[in-house]
């Protein structure tokens, strides 16, 4: 969720009626907030959370590439907006740092993971390192996200939250990442 998307997307939940579409599909809508060091993020989540309170699920996302020169995520650790995200049973994950040069390659070809093969082998390696570690960090948030739970991870598997009712096969390491990558809520 885009910080600037709060208003426009509060509108269309509200004109499709997509609480009661999602329940009636037997689903339930998760809203994923990439944070940074700043208020405009956590502001963007508490307006939502407002709006739409246990309606929803929430995956507050930290960008470790807001972690370098020795800053970090103290506002959302302190803030009023976290604990009210924690009684909601929201999950934080902590995303690594994709290389800012591979970034750029993706960005300015328009690649998605899916693509990565099409990126010089250097990048490729640095995408797939990112995705291998990305992926632990997805699947403590699995049971929003609708991916598979982790087979060591027993408590997913007991939480009736779901966002997707589809089953998906359990993905490999290296191959499933973009997949991961690209799953969303439903």
């Amino acid at each position: 969720m885009p910080g600037a998307s709060g208003k426009a997307t509060r509108e269309q939940l509200q004109k499709f009626g997509a609480f009661d579409l999602a329940k009636d599909l037997g689903y339930r809508i998760t809203f994923d907030t990439v944070l940074n060091n700043c208020y405009n993020t956590i502001n963007s989540l508490r307006i939502m959370m407002e709006f739409c309170g246990t309606q929803a699920d929430y995956v507050a996302v930290k960008s470790l590439m807001w972690t370098q020169e020795g800053l970090n995520f103290s506002r959302w650790e302190k803030s009023e907006e976290r604990k009210r995200f924690l009684e909601l049973n929201g999950i934080e994950i902590d995303m690594p740092i994709l290389d800012l040069s591979t970034f750029d390659v993706m960005h300015e070809e328009a690649l998605s993971f899916f693509e990565k093969d099409q990126l010089p082998f250097g990048d490729r390696i640095l995408v797939n390192s990112f995705l291998n570690l990305s992926l632990p960090e997805l699947q403590k948030a699995a049971q929003y996200l609708g991916l598979p739970a982790s087979p060591a991870d027993t408590t997913a598997a007991k939480t009736p939250k779901s966002t997707s009712k589809k089953k998906t096969p359990e993905p490999k390491v290296e191959e499933s990442a973009p997949e991961v990558a690209a799953s969303g809520t439903k």
